[in-house]
């Protein structure tokens, strides 16, 4: 895009530098006037929807195809019209909001505005899982399962730990947002401390580099890795479940600089 267009661009969108972003300057002037000037934009439905993430994949054409779906006329799809709406395509969204499986009462809280980070496919191999049959996995059924792929959703599934009562407590919709890697991962640590019972879907999320200099860090400061309660009971201290911010900010300690504090340590010793 030659500087006298990108300059026209900007002169167009003066009264909406929200919608000016490094995407924008990949169309050209006219397609962006299509776009702005769309009648659409006029329903308060929409309005919400002319964000700068409507010229990451969209066109006046595809935008249109679902702006005009008779869908949005239904109450009950409202919550579907986010700006997120812009990473499908009108043939996408089309797809996903007319699968039957949104009528059985099982799958009704799943369509949100989450599941524009997932497409049609991905969809429909989630909802037709057999394991759904399976009640332990009831509670997973929330719209947070679109953080994962249904290759990702089955092998949380099927992971061995879910045969053990040790771990039940982690088949919660969080589980979508740790990694089958960090899981793994995350329970062996704690494994090795005797204290794996206690583990959290939190606990997982952060580095398990990070998590293991952590965890060393305690014991050598004689900080208890697991508290009481008030009725008696025991959890895992808060500070394996806080983020690296808290930890900094709370706490005092950088588990980066304990990482890096490590390497430099085993560098020395080589």
């Amino acid at each position: 895009m030659n500087q006298l267009e990108k300059e026209a661009i900007n002169k167009l969108l003066a009264d909406r530098p929200d919608l000016i972003c490094e995407q924008l300057y990949t169309r050209s002037l006219k397609k962006v006037q299509k776009i702005i000037s769309m009648p659409a934009w006029k329903d308060p439905k929409f309005q919400g929807l002319l964000t700068s993430t409507i010229w990451n994949n969209s066109n006046a054409e595809e935008a249109k195809k679902i702006l005009s779906m008779p869908a949005w006329k239904d109450p009950k799809y409202a919550e579907l019209l986010t700006p997120g709406i812009w990473q499908s395509s009108a043939e996408e969204v089309q797809k996903i909001i007319s699968m039957p499986e949104w009528e059985d009462a099982r799958f009704a809280g799943l369509l949100t505005s989450n599941i524009w980070k997932s497409n049609a496919e991905e969809v429909k191999k989630i909802l037709s899982m057999p394991e759904w049959e399976d009640a332990r996995f009831a509670d997973l059924l929330t719209s947070n399962i679109w953080k994962s792929n249904a290759k990702e959703v089955e092998e949380k599934l099927h992971l061995k730990y879910w045969n053990d009562s040790r771990y039940e407590h982690l088949l919660r919709p969080s589980i979508f947002a740790n990694s089958i890697s960090n899981i793994h991962r995350g329970i062996e640590l704690l494994e090795q401390y005797g204290i794996s019972q206690y583990i959290t879907n939190r606990s997982l999320r952060r580095n398990q580099e990070q998590q293991k200099e952590l965890l060393e860090y305690m014991v050598n400061n004689k900080i208890d890795l697991v508290v009481e309660n008030m009725d008696g009971t025991k959890r895992l201290n808060p500070m394996l479940n806080a983020s690296n911010t808290v930890l900094r900010k709370q706490y005092h300690i950088d588990v980066k600089s304990l990482v890096q504090k490590k390497k430099e340590e085993f560098e020395r010793d080589e």
